[in-house]
């Protein structure tokens, strides 16, 4: 289920957590050639993430199963997903004894 509350934006957290797929599970990704290794993804986002808002505690992890750690994470108020990977945020939401929302955030496309 999507949530329709969108009262909890980005400006208003506090800390994020951000799973990124550990290698062994580009296997299955469509060009999965053109996927970027994990260390440089999590690079980016770093950087991204104190461009945009220095003060927000974040944690960046490598997942090395579907789920990570937000099936048992104590705490979590939503899990926000993008649409690629829509299922898998509502398959964890199955999975947690604890239900959260789950946001969807649509991608933007470049302009170049």
């Amino acid at each position: 289920m999507i949530s329709q509350d969108k009262d909890l934006c980005f400006e208003q957290l506090q800390q994020v957590h951000i799973n990124r797929l550990a290698p062994c599970l580009y296997l299955g990704k469509t060009l999965r050639e053109l996927i970027e290794p994990c260390p440089v993804r999590i690079s980016a986002v770093r950087d991204f993430l104190r461009d945009i808002r220095p003060q927000l505690d974040y944690y960046i992890v490598p997942i090395t199963d579907p789920y990570g750690p937000a099936i048992v994470e104590p705490g979590l108020e939503c899990i926000v997903v993008s649409e690629e990977t829509l299922g898998g945020g509502n398959k964890i939401n199955e999975i947690r004894a604890e239900k959260v929302s789950v946001d969807l955030c649509r991608l933007l496309k470049s302009n170049g």
